[in-house]
């Protein structure tokens, strides 16, 4: 039985991916347009890993799980 639900999600979060680069990159080209360099750059590093975050979603999840279950001892 195909799991639609899962390959919706998956589908959305890959789209939420996108839509942060383009929307990143956009704010940091206004930006460098205003000569603002160095919010540029930290747009560009919160962009960059909240698409690596987008796009690795499970796996994320899972380490900081596995981390934080670590800590606690569980």
């Amino acid at each position: 039985m195909p799991n639609y639900a899962q390959q919706v999600g998956e589908w959305l979060l890959q789209n939420v991916a996108w839509i942060l680069l383009v929307g990143g990159l956009c704010t940091a080209g206004f930006m460098g347009i205003k000569r603002n360099v160095t919010g540029a750059l930290i747009t560009l590093g919160i962009t960059a890993l909240l698409f690596f975050i987008a796009l690795n979603a499970e796996a994320v999840i899972g380490s900081l799980g596995t981390a934080l279950g670590g800590l606690l001892g569980l």
